[in-house]
């Protein structure tokens, strides 16, 4: 029934270092990766727009696993600019602010799972 304690280090260590290597895109990409915005003067939503990027996920069980459990973190961009939404709307408030910014010819930065790890990979180097 219990185990030694360097055995429940050694796990705990493991799920860390794994929930690291899956989660690195969510937050290096949709946070460090994006240039900064120089213009203090530029409108709050336009800059939360250029600075911020979503994770694009087309796979059902990633978008699964991102609404169960990282409650959308892969839409950051509607997260920044309406932080108190529940995460069940963000979705719903994705697609209108992408078709939004379609016609306005405003930015919406989207990255896939992969292409983010390849820019974190280049961002190292």
């Amino acid at each position: 029934l219990f185990q030694p304690w360097h055995h429940a280090l050694f796990s705990l260590l493991l799920a860390k270092a794994i929930a690291k290597i899956v989660l690195l895109p969510f937050a290096e990409v949709q946070h460090c990766l994006v240039p900064e915005v120089e213009d203090e003067e530029e409108d709050f939503v336009l800059a939360q727009l250029r600075a911020t990027a979503n994770l694009r996920l087309s796979n059902p069980f990633a978008l699964l696993l991102d609404f169960l459990m990282f409650h959308g973190d892969s839409l950051q961009i509607e997260h920044h600019l309406w932080p108190a939404m529940s995460f069940l709307r963000l979705r719903e408030a994705s697609a209108l602010l992408r078709e939004a910014c379609q016609e306005l010819d405003l930015p919406y930065q989207e990255i896939g799972y992969w292409e983010a790890y390849d820019k974190v990979w280049k961002q190292m180097k």
